[in-house]
């Protein structure tokens, strides 16, 4: 069975898991496929359907994005006293 693990956004990452009766066996990984440079970087679709295409996982795992503790993009706000 190929299960897909996927770290999701413009810099994250793929990878095509199998599992056997020895333990489970990565058989491809890649970083997420993204046309354009800087602001306008996006990821590239229809490459990542290849890609997906191509192994066909039964399966798909996808890590639970969150901001960590003080390195939000969003704006603090000041505290009240």
């Amino acid at each position: 069975m190929k299960i897909l693990g996927c770290d999701p956004g413009v810099n994250g990452g793929l990878a095509i898991v199998s599992l056997l009766e020895s333990g489970p066996r990565i058989l491809d990984a890649i970083d997420v496929p993204v046309i354009g440079s800087g602001a306008k970087q996006r990821v590239d679709v229809i490459a990542l359907q290849q890609w997906l295409l191509v192994h066909a996982p039964y399966r798909a795992f996808i890590e639970r994005a969150q901001a960590m503790p003080r390195k939000s993009a969003a704006p603090r706000r000041a505290r009240r006293a």
